[in-house]
């Protein structure tokens, strides 16, 4: 996973490409799992099947600790953080790539951390 969501839809993107079907594999660790909760917003966005796991991981993120913090400093829906707003450029280019793409699938038996 890489450390911006931005970077991680860029990815996705290249999976399938002109309509094309794929599948795209995310392994998370402990330094990218407060990506979670804006990678389920993602997989929503795209109306992709989340699977129980991974949105039970993203409400741990996604409980109040403030107002839209989580309990790591956390992220809003859109994955910004806690400092600065959104970078812009990439907007348009995600919502493009998630458009053609469509390709996220839900990973056999997954491993999650503590």
């Amino acid at each position: 996973m890489p450390n911006e969501i931005e970077s991680y839809v860029h990815r996705v993107g290249r999976t399938g490409r002109a309509g094309k079907k794929g599948t795209a594999i995310t392994f998370i660790n402990e330094k990218t799992q407060n990506l979670i909760p804006p990678l389920v917003s993602l997989l929503e966005e795209a109306k992709q099947t989340i699977p129980d796991w991974l949105e039970e991981k993203a409400q741990e993120y996604r409980k109040p600790f403030g107002s839209k913090r989580g309990r790591k400093g956390g992220y809003n829906r859109r994955g910004a953080g806690r400092f600065g707003g959104r970078d812009r450029r990439y907007e348009r280019r995600r919502d493009n790539e998630w458009d053609n793409a469509r390709s996220v699938s839900t990973p056999i038996k997954p491993h999650m951390f503590d």
